[in-house]
């Protein structure tokens, strides 16, 4: 029970660090075009 809660704040984590690193990149793109 301890573990999934735990599961979740990461996963959660994740995907939010993965929509930043996506909107990093695309105004890095930008900046180099």
């Amino acid at each position: 029970m301890t573990s999934q809660p735990r599961e979740a704040t990461s996963e959660k984590k994740h995907v939010c660090a993965r929509i930043e690193l996506r909107f990093v990149f695309r105004v890095w793109r930008v900046f180099v075009v």
